[in-house]
């Protein structure tokens, strides 16, 4: 577990790397991370499935829902283009051509892997469990994920957090 966190805090250095935007790619790349997991654990043309892998579906979903926060954290980041307009010279409209296209792109990115996440897990939900946890999944997914926005943005702390 050690060489996992360290291995996650030389590839953040790695990211800082890049500039002005290193946070916005550093989140992306959290927000990938889920999508990721996704893919990996839940196939549709493997659903449903019996025995073990039955037993450990709590433990993935549980496991993607712990990253899962990352893609839509990544809307946040508008919080910076903002604090960007506020503080710098530079025309709002020189802003608007040049950082924000940048910005969206990075936001949408990350809601497009919140939207496909959210999508396989509920079609997996749906397959093996049954349309009854398929709504509560439907409301309950948005939900933790705020919830994991909020810790976040608003706490500071950071999905591997948990881990360690």
């Amino acid at each position: 577990m050690q060489v996992l966190f360290t291995w996650i805090e030389l590839l953040r250095n790695e990211f800082k790397s890049l500039g002005t935007f290193w946070w916005m790619a550093w989140n992306t790349m959290l927000a990938i991370i889920s999508v990721v997991l996704t893919v990996v654990l839940f196939k549709r043309e493997a659903q449903p499935r019996r025995g073990l892998r039955t037993f450990t579906f709590f433990f993935e979903i549980a496991l993607v829902l712990l990253f899962l926060p990352n893609a839509p954290y990544v809307a946040t980041d508008l919080i910076h283009f903002l604090e960007t307009v506020r503080l710098t010279d530079v025309s709002l409209w020189k802003l608007l051509g040049t950082e924000f296209p940048l910005y969206a792109a990075f936001v949408l990115f990350g809601l497009l892997c919140y939207s496909f996440t959210v999508d396989r897990l509920l079609y997996a939900m749906n397959m093996r469990l049954g349309r009854t946890w398929y709504r509560v999944g439907l409301f309950g997914i948005p939900l933790l994920s705020s919830i994991g926005i909020y810790i976040g943005r608003v706490a500071r702390f950071n999905s591997w957090d948990i881990l360690s």
